[in-house]
């Protein structure tokens, strides 16, 4: 049973596709902060990840703070069009 918008098949939810977009404007992915601001829920996120059309990679951002940048793959841009 398909609990969400997320239609049988490839395709990506509204919301889904508003973060895909949001992440295509920066080359160098956006952290997860910045998108928890921006309103994008960890578990949509999550599933972008399952799905394979954005990547997570864990960063060190200094002695004390960790960050992660999420970056769109080459199947989170095939899902824009």
């Amino acid at each position: 049973m398909i609990t969400d918008e997320r239609r049988v098949g490839t395709g990506v939810t509204s919301e889904e596709h508003r973060a895909l977009a949001f992440l295509a404007n920066d080359p160098n992915g956006v952290t997860e902060a910045m998108l928890l601001a921006h309103g994008f829920a960890v578990s949509m996120l999550a599933r972008l990840v399952v799905d394979g059309l954005v990547i997570a990679r864990h960063e060190i951002g200094g002695p004390t703070m960790d960050v992660v940048r999420v970056k769109i793959t080459n199947a989170g841009r095939s899902a824009l069009r």
